[in-house]
Parts: structure tokens; C-alpha cells; sequence
């Protein structure tokens, strides 16, 4: 009930959005939702970008899973999101960027002090994961295969969280290596030597076309316009900074 609402609401302020937009969309509104990786990485330099060609629109992100955002999506309560999981198959979807997820623990803990690490190695110490609602376990599954099932888990939530318990040595986790950049450098964090893996960060929206603000966020992001000084190299800093 409470989507039906939204999405109702959000139909109405679609029209509202196309009536009152100029042809420079001096106003208007826009209602994306992001992966907390997303969040954190990509979706800012793509608002940035917008917000300085339609200052007017106003600007609203909810953060939650891959897979709420694509229900939210669906049901119209969002106009488009950016997700790491699979996109739902009613959805049109365009891949933005790869991500690259890394195995790394603490410098004091024991897999880091391994030339060689199998994921048999790994059932002997604590994952720190996220939770089975979060996409990215399932492309931690791919990576660790059966020991995934057989090393004591816990489960933080939030990938943040996740990363703050693996620096302060409570066991090994799976991150986006953007994520753990500035740790692995200083040497806080190790990446352990199992094969990473890349995942693909997707844009999704309806298959109808939206208000004008939503039209114009989507054309951005399709069309690769921020620039090239805003995306991360493979070391995970900034590409020319």
C-alpha cells in the first residue's frame, strides 16, 4: 500500500514536472534510489553533473539494496537507481561501470600473513558480510564457492560497517575495492590473493517514458557525459587527481 502511494504520488508530481518545466528545466523534481556502493562511488559525480546543468530540479536519494530499489522501481516510487545486483527483468537497464570486489583483513590478522590463500584456508577465520538481502554476497559466493557456507559469518548490514569491523580486525571481508583504496595503500588493510572479481554497476528505470527531470538524468547517464576526471582508475583514486 505504501508504494502504491508513492508511485501514485510520484505520477502526479510527473505531470506536475512537465508542466511546469521550461525547456531548460528550471524546475522540477527527481526521486533516485542507490546501492549504498553506489551511493558512495558512483552516483555522486552523475548528481553533481546534473545539478549543475538543472540547479531548479529538486533532488531526492534513497539507499537501500539492489533488490528493494528494483521493487521500488517497478512499483514507480522511484523514477531510475543505480544497483550492483541483477536488474529486474521489466526494467530497462544500461551497464554503467564494472566494480571491482576485493578479499582483504586487517595486516595483523593471520590470512594476511599467507603468500598463498584457498578459499578451503578461509572456513578457519570470521567473514564479515553484509547479509543474504545484499547482492554482493552472492558474488562473494562465486568467489569463496562451499566455504562461503562453512565459515562462521557476521553479518553487519551496511557495507560501511563491513569495512570498519575488517580494519579494526575482527575478520575478513569482501569490498569494493574503492572502498578499501586509501587502507590498502597505507598498508592498514591487505588484499588477500584469491582472484577478484568485477560485478556490474547498472543503471535501471521503467520502460515508459518519465517527466522531463528523469528524461534528462537518464540521457546523462547514458550517454557518459561527466567527465573523465570524476571516474576512479584501477588502483581506486581518482583518475587524474
Amino acid at each position: 500500500m505504501a508504494d502504491a502511494c508513492r508511485a501514485a504520488l510520484r505520477a502526479v508530481e510527473v505531470v506536475d514536472d512537465s508542466a511546469l518545466a521550461m525547456k531548460e528545466l528550471e524546475s522540477g523534481s527527481l526521486h533516485l534510489g542507490a546501492s549504498p556502493t553506489c551511493a558512495t562511488y558512483y552516483l555522486p559525480p552523475h548528481l553533481a553533473e546534473f545539478s549543475r546543468r538543472y540547479p531548479g530540479v529538486k533532488l531526492t536519494v534513497t539507499v537501500e539494496p539492489s533488490a528493494e530499489l528494483n521493487r521500488q522501481v517497478l512499483a514507480g516510487a522511484l523514477d531510475c537507481a543505480l544497483i550492483e545486483g541483477a536488474p529486474d527483468a521489466q526494467l530497462v537497464h544500461f551497464e554503467l561501470a564494472r566494480d571491482e570486489l576485493v578479499l582483504v583483513a586487517h595486516r595483523d590478522h593471520p590470512l594476511s600473513h599467507m603468500r598463498q590463500v584457498k578459499p578451503a584456508d578461509l572456513v578457519h577465520h570470521r567473514y564479515l558480510g553484509r547479509g543474504p538481502q545484499w547482492s554482493a554476497e552472492r558474488t562473494v559466493r562465486d568467489m569463496i564457492g562451499d566455504a562461503y557456507d562453512q565459515v562462521e559469518v557476521l553479518n553487519l548490514g551496511h557495507p560501511e560497517y563491513v569495512r570498519a569491523a575488517a580494519v579494526a580486525g575482527l575478520g575478513f571481508a569482501a569490498l569494493s575495492k574503492r572502498a578499501v583504496a586509501s587502507e590498502i595503500h597505507t598498508g592498514l588493510l591487505r588484499r588477500l590473493p584469491i582472484r577478484p572479481l568485477l560485478r556490474s554497476i547498472t543503471a535501471v528505470r521503467r520502460a515508459d517514458r518519465g517527466g522531463p527531470s528523469q528524461e534528462a538524468f537518464w540521457d546523462l547517464l547514458t550517454r557518459g557525459a561527466v567527465a573523465a576526471s570524476t571516474r576512479i582508475s584501477a588502483d581506486g583514486y581518482a583518475a587524474g587527481g
